[in-house]
């Protein structure tokens, strides 16, 4: 007979989370950043009950900070609760963010909830009608800074089940998180397991789609301006021991974005504001009834470049587009801008002149030829190659990405030199 079962896997609710900078906010929006990690979770439990799963899996880092809150602890619990109400067990382990070595008073959670022990690889088996279709492995972090790997200590056991493996971990060394809990993709993969439920990387990403399925879901709920794109958790269906369904589900309440607005094509003020304008609710559309921070990247060379660097513009700029933005519940507050805008240089009337920027700009146009990167490359990148650290970044380097380094070498050259001419 053919058996199937559903769970949803999910890591990193960082429940609590401060979300310290966030005073420029008015008070009714900086309540619901404040409350956003709470919403999301939320989210997740409601997509647990809709979709009638058999178990959550959560990867590490339940809570924000070891101390847990008393708030967090109440919500999580509630949360856990109402899965049980519903028959759905929940399987857990506690990463570098929430380690079991603190001795604070915890609450105690609900029968369907399995915690996995600290420091020590454990199992519990999912049952339904008396026959064990999976079994999930996990481990908890004993402290905050685990070094060694814990894969060596997952053993599958004999059975006809569908082997799940729960970590918190940082695969292939990952630079942007701390390396706890390191494992190679390839141990994974040969380590005898179906599934490989990972928390810790905040971003969603398929590390293996074949057997075993291998994943992060990413946060559920994004903390800050690098934490852009849609959060979430992915739902999983398995049939005869194999899974047949994976799908990405977003829980997140409120998004981050980075947006960059190219102004070259601006020459007047009222231009740049209705461009911004129009980029400001291209970005509602996009947050689908949520919330939005933003980020703004000015970019582009324009006769206002003057105007974009003066900070009380920004700020009036700034003042325009929040207006009334706090009262809707699909809000867009523009956070801050980084301007990069870079003067507006007449090229061809400079390739004419006889003077140091003109000469300048000959120059580096010479340059935009294949035989002159491979001239590059032969008299200035060859010579590195015999650093021991610089080799690694320069022995792969192809032809098209030095001249993309010679043409941004030319745009930054010609802004110092325009404007030490102009006495900038």
């Amino acid at each position: 007979m053919s058996q199937s079962f559903s769970f949803i896997h999910a890591a990193d609710l960082h429940l609590d989370t401060p979300f310290t900078g966030m005073g420029s906010l008015p008070q009714k929006l900086r309540e619901r950043v404040l409350h956003s990690t709470f919403v999301a979770y939320e989210n997740l439990i409601q997509l647990c009950i809709e979709r009638n799963v058999d178990f959550l899996l959560l990867a590490g880092d339940i809570y924000d900070a070891s101390d847990r809150s008393l708030r967090a602890q109440i919500y999580f619990r509630e949360g856990l609760e109402k899965l049980a109400r519903h028959g759905i067990q929940v399987y857990l382990v506690h990463g570098n963010h929430d380690p079991l070595d603190r001795k604070e008073l915890s609450l105690s959670l609900p029968v369907n909830t399995h915690v996995f022990p600290p420091g020590q690889v454990a199992s519990y088996g999912y049952e339904r009608d008396g026959k064990e279709l999976a079994r999930i492995y996990g481990v908890s972090y004993p402290r905050s800074q685990v070094k060694e790997s814990y894969l060596p200590a997952f053993k599958r056991e004999e059975g006809d089940f569908f082997a799940i493996g729960l970590l918190h971990t940082n695969v292939d060394g990952n630079s942007a998180h701390d390396n706890y809990a390191p494992v190679a993709r390839a141990e994974l993969i040969h380590q005898g397991f179906d599934y490989w439920a990972l928390g810790h990387i905040h971003q969603k990403n398929i590390i293996h789609n074949e057997e075993p399925v291998i994943l992060y879901p990413g946060n559920i709920q994004g903390r800050n301006v690098k934490e852009t794109s849609e959060r979430g958790c992915y739902f999983v269906k398995v049939q005869d021991k194999k899974v047949r369904e994976l799908s990405f589900c977003a829980t997140d309440c409120l998004r981050w974005y980075q947006e960059e607005v190219h102004v070259s094509d601006c020459e007047q003020i009222q231009e740049s504001l209705d461009l911004l304008e129009a980029k400001k609710e291209e970005v509602r559309i996009q947050a689908g009834g949520r919330g939005a921070l933003v980020r703004f990247h000015l970019t582009g060379r324009t006769s206002l470049h003057p105007f974009f660097h003066d900070e009380k513009n920004l700020a009036d700029i700034q003042e325009m587009l929040r207006r009334q933005e706090e009262e809707r519940d699909d809000f867009v507050w523009i956070d801050s801008f980084a301007v990069g805008t870079r003067p507006l240089i007449q090229l061809e009337q400079l390739a004419e002149e006889e003077t140091l920027p003109g000469d300048f700009y000959q120059l580096s146009q010479e340059y935009r030829n294949m035989e002159k990167v491979h001239r590059v490359r032969k008299d200035v990148l060859t010579p590195l190659l015999d650093h021991y650290l610089l080799r690694v970044y320069f022995r792969t380097l192809s032809d098209e990405e030095i001249l993309e380094w010679i043409e941004e070498a030319e745009t930054l050259g010609l802004d110092l030199l325009v404007s030490g001419e102009d006495g900038k």
